[in-house]
Order: structure tokens, then sequence, then C-alpha cells
């Protein structure tokens, strides 16, 4: 059910992002640079995770009330907001790092980038979950946070908040005037280079 929801949200959300809203925005000759894009999609991720607090809240509540959970469904409205905040975030910025590694450097420089995005946030990931260890014993003597009854006497709806707190930074930042004109600078280095090579490519098919 979580990878139904989260593929096929990032499918619609990409679909609905290529086929109305860019579309749209062109028709305006309104360009969103990658930095702008990716404030956007920061915000959408703080609305995915402050969804995820409500759905926590949801599921300590009804079980202290009626003892019982929550439907599966619930999940389904974070995963759309999150889809959204992956189709502005992760593949505008793909582009541009493939764009900036020089021609013989491409499948080295992706390399590099996804080591960045991936790897290295993945050891803070980790660094978090041991330092918020606490968080995720539950009172009730129990190890893990397996069931309902242990998840609810635990109180890991303190690390969804954490989680919450990057994306609001990444969105703040990339709000900054001059982080958006330094996204700009190096998109327009990236444009130029480009045309460099496509010349130099004619110029070369020519003298052949």
């Amino acid at each position: 059910m979580q990878v139904f929801a989260n593929s096929s949200s990032c499918v619609l959300v990409g679909i609905l992002a290529i086929k109305c809203f860019y579309p749209y925005l062109e028709s305006r000759n309104i360009h969103l640079s990658t930095c702008r894009k990716v404030a956007i999609g920061s915000f959408f991720w703080v609305l995915a995770y402050l969804s995820i607090a409500a759905v926590d809240h949801r599921i300590r509540r009804v079980y202290e009330e009626t003892g019982e959970e929550i439907s599966i469904g619930w999940q389904y409205f974070p995963y759309f907001l999150a889809a959204f905040g992956y189709v502005f975030t992760v593949p505008p910025q793909d582009v541009l790092a493939f764009r900036i590694a020089p021609s013989e450097w491409k499948v080295f420089g992706n390399s590099v980038y996804k080591f960045m995005q991936h790897g290295v946030t993945n050891v803070i990931a980790r660094a978090l979950v041991i330092r918020c260890a606490a968080w995720f014993t539950p009172d009730n003597g129990k190890d893990n946070i397996n069931g309902i009854e242990n998840y609810t006497a635990a109180e890991t709806w303190k690390f969804i908040y954490v989680l919450a707190a990057f994306p609001a930074f990444q969105t703040f930042f990339c709000l900054l005037p001059w982080v958006d004109r330094w996204y700009q600078k190096v998109e327009e280095y990236v444009q130029a280079k480009e045309k460099e090579e496509e010349e130099m490519s004619r110029r070369e098919a020519e003298d052949k």
C-alpha cells in the first residue's frame, strides 16, 4: 500500500506538472528558476510532514478512545503532498547537476551528486535516529514500537517535527534573493557552456 500510494502519487503529480502547471506558466511567460522550484517543493514537503503529524495524532486519539486502529488509507494524503515535494525538488536538481558536469564527466558528476543526495543524507538520518532513540522507546517496558500499543506508548511524533524542520529551513533558504541569484548564475553558465559546445560540434562537422 505504501509503495502504491507513493509511486502512483508521483506519477499523477508529474503528469499534472508537465501537462498543466508548466504549460500554464509558459503561456503567461513565467519562468521558475531551479531555486524557486526547490522552494516550492520544499514547502510541500513541510505540508507532507505536518499531515503525517496530523495522522499520527489521529492514530493515538482513536486508539485511546476506542482501542482500534485507523484505516491505512489515511497515508494517501501525506504521500500525495510528498509527491509534489519530490516532483519540484528532485528532477530540477538532477537536470542541473547533469548539465553542469563536463561532457566527459557526466556519469561521474551524476554519481557524486547522487552520493551527496542519498548517501550523505542517509548518514545524517541514521545519526538523528540514534540521537533521538528515546523517542522510539515505548514507556510500557517494551523495547520496540511494533504494534499499535507500543507505538502509541512512544513519542515518535517528536521526530516528525524534526524532519519537518529540514524542508522548512530549505524553503526559507531558497527564498533568499542572493541564493536565487546564485542559482540563476549557475544556470546561465550552463546555458552558455552548452551553446559553446554546440558551436564547436557544428564547426567540427563542417570541417569534416
